[in-house]
């Protein structure tokens, strides 16, 4: 898969740093099972994205 992060050729690494976390795409990722959702959160996170989590609907629209 595909990381959802770049990197800037010549840039310094803070620089670089600071970019990537621009870069990153932000996810809502919505379970009622804490031990799912620190799965998937865990995957999400290593395949570059930024994960927001939440245990229901009603946490995940706040």
């Amino acid at each position: 898969m595909e990381s959802k992060t770049r990197r800037t050729a010549g840039a310094s690494p803070a620089s670089q740093a600071a970019q990537a976390d621009e870069d990153l795409v932000d996810v809502l990722l919505v379970e009622d099972d804490p031990s799912v959702l620190e799965m998937y959160r865990l995957k999400l996170e290593l395949d570059g994205y930024r994960v927001n989590t939440a245990l229901d609907g009603e946490e995940g629209l706040k």
